[in-house]
């Protein structure tokens, strides 16, 4: 039987999001597609979506807006306003955070294909916001940006996000 079996979806998911952030940080995908309006977000919520089903829940979308706005009622009710976010990549640290807090499941936020998508999303927007591009010679190579995380991008198990 196949190794990656055993993973979550959500995982896998998510494994097919950061291959997708490696291939665009190397130069060989446009990032357009996947930043381009809310897109990013849109794909990061199909994982937390995916998260939510893995973990049992009936209706994950439902459970994931009540996790999106239990939290944004929270923030307004201590801030006095509602959350605004610098990037897409922000955006979607502060969802995992809102599924982690609602769910009390805590290593979500510190599971490392999470913190690679987060650390890849800010990066590839940093540069699109400055108007460089993908690759670029001053930037460091993708081994050194996930610190080993894994040694061939190509081998993580995936399922496509849609």
């Amino acid at each position: 039987m196949f190794e990656h079996t055993k993973i979550p979806k959500w995982k896998l998911k998510a494994n097919y999001l950061l291959k997708e952030l490696v291939y665009i940080y190397q130069g060989y995908s446009k990032p357009e597609p996947l930043f381009k309006g809310q897109n990013f977000i849109q794909n990061f919520m199909e994982i937390m979506k995916q998260y939510l089903l893995d973990c049992g829940s009936p209706a994950p979308q439902a459970e994931l807006d009540i996790c999106i706005i239990e939290r944004q009622v929270k923030f307004a009710a201590r801030h006095g306003t509602d959350p605004i976010f610098t990037s897409q990549g922000r955006e979607a640290e502060w969802i995992a955070e809102a599924v982690a807090i609602y769910k009390q499941q805590f290593e979500l936020i510190t599971d490392n294909t999470l913190e690679m998508i987060f650390k890849l999303a800010y990066t590839i927007e940093d540069i699109l916001a400055t108007d460089g591009t993908i690759p670029n010679d001053y930037l460091i190579s993708i081994e050194e940006l996930l610190s080993g995380f894994v040694s061939n991008i190509n081998e993580l198990p995936v399922i496509p996000l849609c």
